[in-house]
């Protein structure tokens, strides 16, 4: 899924809610009918990465130049992306996509940072809460999908343990 900035903000123009949020799934489209055809079940990769989100995502009216969002903004915008995924590939692919990489590569992989995150736009403005509420999200919108955490370099031992202790601390919670 895309995150398809202008009918965002043609979203936010009319309705004036910052959190609308619209998605495209264009590029997608003939493989999941592909394998929607002939059975094959796919693994969703990937839901929020800061890598491959536009930076108008994180600005108020999705605007090139408007001021970053705020924090509740932020994850209102979030929780209703994973939703419409959800809801758009449940709607037309049924029982296609069971398991999601709900986060990508949330770590850093300086093992002397003070902070264990990675400082992405996601982080800045909504800390490290929008990793669980990302999985929180992702798990109202399918109790049934497996959902996953991916990173690169996770056999490093210090990142293995930031992506341990990240993962035990949403368990906990």
């Amino acid at each position: 899924a895309v995150l398809d900035v202008s009918a965002s903000r043609k979203l936010v123009k009319e309705t004036g809610d910052e959190t609308s949020v619209a998605v495209h799934f264009n590029n997608a489209k003939a493989l999941l009918d592909d394998c929607k055809k002939n059975g094959i079940k796919v693994h969703g990769h990937v839901l929020v990465w800061h890598n491959q989100t536009p930076d108008a995502f994180f600005r108020e009216g999705y605007s090139a130049t408007g001021a970053y969002v705020s924090r509740e903004v932020m994850l209102g915008r979030l929780e209703n992306y994973i939703r419409l995924v959800f809801e758009y590939t449940e709607a037309n692919w049924p029982g296609v996509i069971v398991s999601w990489d709900v986060v990508n590569e949330a770590m850093t992989d300086d093992d002397s940072a003070e902070i264990p995150y990675r400082q992405s736009l996601l982080y800045q403005i909504a800390g490290d809460e929008f990793i669980a509420k990302a999985f929180e999200y992702a798990h109202e919108a399918d109790p049934n999908a497996l959902l996953f955490y991916n990173d690169y370099n996770a056999a490093n031992p210090g990142k293995r343990d930031r992506i341990y202790n990240m993962v035990k601390k949403m368990k906990d919670a």
